[in-house]
């Protein structure tokens, strides 16, 4: 009777602790975004103004659901003149036809095209290649965009 009792209460322990997992699993797959990455841009860009020094920091996030978002943050300057900050996040929905993503930006206003000159078109092809150890490339059909960390 007591072996009995004890075989029944190590059954109903395992089947908590196997829900638990289970559950675990599936909150973190649902959640659980399909690519992160990180970057940190520094560029000089001649423009019929003067010549841009820009320091940006980005943060790209591909969720589930076709769904995404950019996080932008830093500044850009001409010689001898304050720094103009510039932050936000862009967000996008996304399909994946092959190798590409393709990717149609929401409302994004002109200031995020200081940071990137592709960032003034509202749907772009980017195509993410892990290159080594957590470094990935983001590259369009005909240009290299970023090299980013997965965060």
């Amino acid at each position: 009777m007591k072996n009995k009792m004890n075989s029944n209460l190590l059954i109903f322990l395992f089947l908590i602790i196997l829900a638990f997992v289970v559950y675990s699993v599936w909150q973190r797959g649902v959640q659980a975004p399909v690519f992160t990455c990180r970057a940190h841009i520094v560029s000089e860009v001649a423009t019929k103004t003067c010549d841009k020094t820009s320091v940006f920091d980005i943060f790209l996030s591909i969720n589930e659901k076709d769904k995404g978002y950019i996080l932008i943050s830093g500044n850009y300057s001409c010689p001898n003149a304050e720094p103009t900050p510039v932050e936000g996040v862009i967000d996008f929905t996304y399909s994946k036809e092959g190798d590409y993503y393709s990717i149609y930006m929401g409302g994004r206003g002109d200031k995020f095209s200081d940071v990137s000159s592709v960032l003034k078109y509202g749907n772009l092809k980017m195509k993410i290649t892990n290159l080594d150890h957590g470094v990935y490339m983001l590259s369009l059909p005909n240009d290299i965009l970023m090299m980013c960390t997965k965060a």
